[in-house]
């Protein structure tokens, strides 16, 4: 009887460890190329839309003032009209602030960079489009091209490697880079 039920107990907890396991590997990021998708949509008012860690995910803020996250995956996010915050974090991600200035008016502690529409690591594509944006991709030894579109922008791509692109489109823009043919000619300043 007695080794039964150590058997028992034995069994048991090597079931809990491998749970555990198994748990903590769904858990986990997967890698960016491997990455299932998924799209979240917000509607017409203020949106917080945050990716899975795990998923490719495509974030769609639509109108009113947007607060958008990727995460470890390549995603997509659109702003839609409206002033919006945006970051891609890890992946290389796709940044859209479509039409609107960027938002500075509705910052918390996790929208830490309020106000602009943000890439992160791995070669990133931001797009201010329509309205006055702040596109700011300083994360290094990646290739970025931050676009800032129509009215006046701040496009910083100055993250210490010279293979980004700063293009502030029409308006009088400011782009800050690492070497001056980071830049195109829409760059006033």
């Amino acid at each position: 009887m007695g080794n039964s039920i150590r058997n028992l107990v034995t069994w048991a907890v090597v079931g809990i460890l491998l749970g555990a396991l198994a748990v903590h590997q769904m858990n986990a990021p997967a890698a960016a190329s491997h990455c299932p998708s998924q799209t979240v949509s917000g509607g017409p008012g203020e949106d917080f839309l945050v990716s899975s860690d795990d998923r490719a995910s495509t974030l769609n803020g639509f109108g009113s003032a947007d607060h958008m996250r990727g995460y470890d995956c390549n995603d997509t996010l659109n702003g839609g009209d409206g002033p919006d915050n945006a970051h891609g974090a890890t992946g290389a991600d796709l940044v859209y602030g479509d039409d609107g200035h960027e938002n500075s008016g509705h910052c918390n502690t996790f929208f830490t960079f309020c106000g602009e529409l943000v890439g992160g690591g791995d070669g990133d594509r931001i797009e201010g489009n329509a309205g006055s944006d702040t596109l700011d991709d300083t994360s290094g030894s990646d290739t970025d091209t931050a676009v800032g579109g129509v009215d006046n922008d701040t496009v910083r791509v100055n993250d210490g490697d010279t293979n980004d692109l700063a293009s502030g489109g029409s308006g009088t823009d400011t782009c800050n880079s690492d070497a001056g043919s980071e830049e195109d000619s829409s760059c006033e300043s």
